[in-house]
């Protein structure tokens, strides 16, 4: 009601303009006819529409329904100005009886049905006031045919009137709803999107939110800063890195846009260590990448969070330059005790023979120590070399240190090496020393979790374009914690430092480390007390 009643000032004026034709109309018929009664209705009309102007410009009674009911006696008194022009030239204009029309209109648009009743009643008045001015009556069935026919039609127009305009009203209310909502959702997101930027910014590692076509909606100044060092300032995947290398310092890192495919496709994305910026200045990130779906539960984007570990890898750089450096020092004084140890176990004197072996028996583990702190050192900083290797002989080679130690200990120990008979050979992307200390860290660990009795079984077999290599045994097997950190430096099972046995925690980790720098994958699998089994699968040439 309160929007209707702003818009009545167009009605009005339209009444006006209505009683201006049928006085143009008049003047032309019969000037006579404009009387005293015909002109107190076009001027009392005249008057309310000028009322009704001033009081809608400065939007008097519109602050709510009940202070604008008021209006209605506008319309009201026009159905009386109507019905003195009606009375005066119904006869020579008939148009002049659908004057009544506007304020009907008016008042079924915009006011309750009670003031649509009176208007309906209002238009009997028009109908019956010659027969009330003349003091003729309602006499004959003609007489009330000409009273009622025009209020009980122009009621139908008031009823339909009425549904339209409350129609009207209810869709605009609905639509000012939804308008009211969308303002709230806009505001709520631009709130989110606000307190995701914050929240984004304050952290100190990368993070960068990519549509499905590469392009970065979002990322904070620590992402922004990596992709200046990248050479890709803007972080957009479209196009070849700059300055992007991987582990092994091979350019051309597939991060962009192939990471994006395997995320569409499904499949895991895990987590990956790359090197930024030109070689000497680099920083090192770990980056995960993840999908990001929407309610309906289609990929709407893609996340990426790094973690830079600069600091990290330097020190264990550090450290294994260290272990390196320390193995060496200790080798050499290693080298000679083995070697006179030697020379003493030929000695004609059974005791200083005996004496002898025992020294060289224990420089010898001394010395497998040693080898492994080496090799923990030299694991983490070697660089593919793309070299091609026949694997048999290396693994046959590899393997006989492992089968002495297992003979000693009473384990069943074979070497399985089907990957000779195989049409399409052996040879390996792999570096031939590499592969011979990772065949020796395995089968060391092997023996040393096996006890008498049991078996280790080393085999290598052709799977498609792979060279798959096998090392299992019956020794005691691992839980899911130790599985876990199986592979971890230094670790060791309760269980081997309970039973005091030998070793540093360094054998799988040093095979992880050496698979994986030479673009081969290693996994383990194990129960308490079903043994072991390692699976390194490298590529095939």
């Amino acid at each position: 009601m309160r929007i209707a009643a702003r818009r009545q000032p167009f009605a009005q004026i339209a009444l006006l303009i209505a009683v201006g034709i049928i006085t143009g109309s008049i003047g032309v018929i019969d000037p006579t006819l404009i009387g005293a009664e015909y002109l107190i209705g076009a001027l009392t009309i005249v008057v309310l529409t000028s009322v009704m102007v001033v009081v809608s410009s400065t939007r008097s009674g519109s602050k709510g329904p009940v202070g604008s009911l008021w209006f209605a006696l506008i319309p009201l008194a026009d159905m009386v100005a109507c019905a003195l022009i009606r009375a005066s030239v119904i006869d020579h204009l008939s148009a002049a009886g659908v004057l009544v029309i506007f304020p009907l209109a008016w008042l079924s648009f915009a006011f309750p049905w009670p003031l649509i009743v009176a208007g309906v009643v209002g238009t009997g008045f028009v109908t019956a006031y010659p027969l009330i001015r003349d003091g003729s009556g309602v006499e004959s069935p003609s007489d009330l045919a000409r009273v009622l026919t025009l209020p009980v039609t122009v009621s139908l127009f008031a009823v339909a009137t009425a549904w339209v305009g409350r129609d009207l009203a209810r869709r605009q209310r609905r639509g000012d709803d939804e308008a009211a909502q969308a303002e709230a959702a806009r505001q709520s997101s631009t709130e989110a999107t606000l307190t995701i930027e914050a929240v984004v910014e304050t952290s100190p590692h990368p993070l960068a939110i990519f549509d499905l076509d590469g392009r970065a909606v979002l990322a904070n100044s620590a992402a922004l800063a990596v992709g200046a060092r990248a050479g890709r300032p803007d972080l957009d995947l479209r196009g070849g890195p700059v300055e992007l290398y991987d582990a092994r310092g091979q350019r051309g890192v597939p991060l962009g846009l192939v990471a994006i495919e395997q995320v569409l496709s499904g499949d895991a994305v895990e987590p990956r260590r790359i090197f930024v910026g030109s070689p000497g200045s680099q920083i090192v990130i770990d980056v995960v990448v993840r999908p990001v779906h929407g309610a309906d539960g289609e990929l709407r984007a893609i996340v990426m969070v790094g973690h830079d570990v600069t600091e990290l890898v330097q020190a264990v750089e550090v450290r294994d330059s260290f272990l390196d450096d320390v193995g060496h020092e200790l080798k050499t004084p290693l080298t000679a005790i083995l070697g006179h140890a030697g020379l003493l176990e030929g000695s004609t004197d059974a005791t200083a023979a005996a004496q002898a072996a025992i020294i060289r028996r224990a420089a010898e583990r001394q010395m497998g120590i040693v080898n492994q702190l080496i090799a923990a050192g030299r694991a983490t900083v070697v660089n593919a070399s793309g070299d091609r290797t026949a694997a048999a002989d290396v693994v046959r080679l590899a393997c006989r240190d492992g089968a002495k130690a297992a003979e000693q200990k009473h384990i069943d120990f074979a070497v399985v090496l089907d990957v000779e008979k195989h049409p399409e050979g052996d040879v390996v992307v792999f570096s031939a020393r590499d592969l011979s200390t990772l065949v020796e860290a395995i089968v060391a660990n092997a023996v040393q979790f096996t006890p008498a009795g049991g078996t280790i079984v080393v085999g290598l077999r052709r799977a498609g374009k792979a060279v798959v290599l096998e090392v299992s045994d019956s020794g005691v097997g691992m839980n899911e914690n130790e599985r876990e950190h199986a592979f971890d430096r230094f670790y060791r099972a309760p269980s081997s430092r309970s039973e005091a046995v030998p070793g540093l925690g360094l054998g799988l980790s040093v095979a992880r480390a050496l698979a994986e720098a030479n673009g081969a994958t290693i996994a383990l699998e194990s129960a308490p007390g079903r043994g072991t089994l390692v699976t390194v699968r490298m590529q095939a040439v």
